[in-house]
């Protein structure tokens, strides 16, 4: 690529980003980056407070009950800042997957808020966790074209490989859930891998919406 060319896709770049800096994108994405930190002190404490509080089981039941709130409160930042993204030009391509996040993502928080108050019928309570994964890649498609409406190839290509990730995760745990009661020992192995996969693709999606919002800071 020569030098003018450099400088064109540069200037380009600039305009985009400011494109979107003029709506509620950049903090749409901020407010799900700062979820994903919510989730992940949340869960942490979920995994230490048996341990630490081991000597006092009422106050360690409280702090679960605390730490359940935290999740729901990072659920709720997860869905306003999805939302905010719907404030996306329209000349931007991938308005259609940031609708379906959305409409996914309500679907799921329906059904949880539901589940708490009815019985639902069983083929929803099995397929209860499939409209936030279908929203969760929806969101992870409109990611990959903020990358491309602001010229940056690396997001764009860390958001593709991302997503190929998360289709992955998703059919071992297809497997993981068909072998289980036929192969333990498959679904035993298949679950670890789940986890590492689980593992790095939290941080990968971590760094991608760090990386996002650094994007926009510097212009």
């Amino acid at each position: 690529m020569s030098k003018t060319e450099r400088g064109t896709k540069s200037t380009t770049s600039s305009v985009q980003v400011k494109s979107l800096q003029a709506t509620q994108v950049p903090l749409g994405i901020s407010l799900v980056y700062y979820s994903l930190a919510l989730m992940l002190l949340a869960i942490i404490g979920m995994f230490l407070s048996p341990f630490l509080l081991s000597g006092n089981p009422m106050l360690a039941v409280r702090a679960i009950i605390g730490l359940g709130f935290l999740i729901l409160l990072a659920s709720v930042l997860s869905l306003v800042g999805t939302g905010l993204c719907l404030t996306a030009p329209n000349e931007m391509a991938g308005k259609g997957a940031i609708h379906l996040a959305v409409a996914l993502n309500v679907a799921a928080v329906l059904i949880c808020v539901a589940s708490q108050f009815t019985t639902l019928p069983r083929w929803i309570v099995a397929s209860s966790n499939l409209p936030a994964i279908a929203g969760f890649v929806c969101f992870l498609v409109f990611l990959m074209h903020v990358g491309s409406f602001i010229r940056n190839d690396e997001l764009t290509s860390r958001a593709e490989g991302l997503l190929n990730l998360g289709i992955t995760l998703v059919a071992v745990m297809v497997l993981m859930a068909a072998s289980a009661s036929v192969m333990p020992m498959a679904g035993a192995l298949l679950g670890l891998l789940t986890f590492i996969l689980g593992a790095v693709g939290f941080l990968r999606y971590a760094r991608l919406l760090h990386d996002l919002r650094q994007a926009f800071a510097r212009n």
